[in-house]
């Protein structure tokens, strides 16, 4: 069984940012991503992206892998 999550990113926006959010959960934690919306405006991404996760362990180490990304500044559900 999967539950639906909505995590929003917030950061100072740099070459390959995207890349890593989306690489960091696809290929690293696993998860299945449903949905991704991203704004930037003065060089500060606002990002927020769906995804399943089959457990709150699995949510935790998602959110702990993003906030390890070089650039992201803030993270919440």
């Amino acid at each position: 069984m999967s539950y639906p999550v909505k995590t929003r990113i917030r950061g100072v926006d740099r070459y390959h940012i995207l890349q890593d959010i989306v690489s960091c959960l696809s290929d690293t934690i696993g998860v299945s991503l449903t949905g991704l919306n991203i704004e930037t405006r003065e060089e500060i991404f606002d990002c927020v992206i769906s995804y399943n996760v089959h457990s709150a362990d699995e949510l935790r180490r998602a959110l702990r892998y993003l906030a390890a990304i070089d650039g992201i500044d803030e993270i919440s559900k």
